[in-house]
């Protein structure tokens, strides 16, 4: 029986040779902690967009995320997309501790801006 997913996956070894990926998703753990995750399923019969693959920040997400759910809004990440080349994006998760620093950084600096309509 024909494989009838649209995309394939594989894994490039040491010699440069293809082996197959017999999997849904490619998790990517960085040094900082922080993590990714490929995915790819079959299109919705009524999408009329090309199969494609999902970047997720974090973990992949079954559901819409709820502001009040703590426990999985810990499980994702932001994501940075750097164009690089014609055929190349840079992807790495976002830096929760820069993210931090800057809306510290901006509640400091709305604390410390002169009150201008008081008197």
């Amino acid at each position: 029986m024909p494989d009838s997913k649209p995309i394939k996956a594989y894994i490039r070894d040491a010699s440069g040779e293809l082996t197959p990926l017999a999997a849904e998703t490619v998790y990517f753990e960085f040094p900082s902690g922080d993590s990714m995750e490929i995915a790819w399923d079959e299109p919705h019969p009524d999408d009329p967009r090309p199969p494609c693959l999902q970047l997720w920040g974090g973990i992949r997400a079954a559901q819409c995320i709820r502001e009040d759910d703590a426990e999985m809004r810990a499980q994702v990440r932001w994501i940075t997309i750097l164009p690089s080349a014609a055929n190349l994006v840079l992807v790495h998760p976002y830096p929760i501790r820069k993210r931090d620093e800057l809306a510290a950084d901006s509640a400091r600096q709305a604390d410390a801006a002169p009150d201008v309509g008081s008197t």
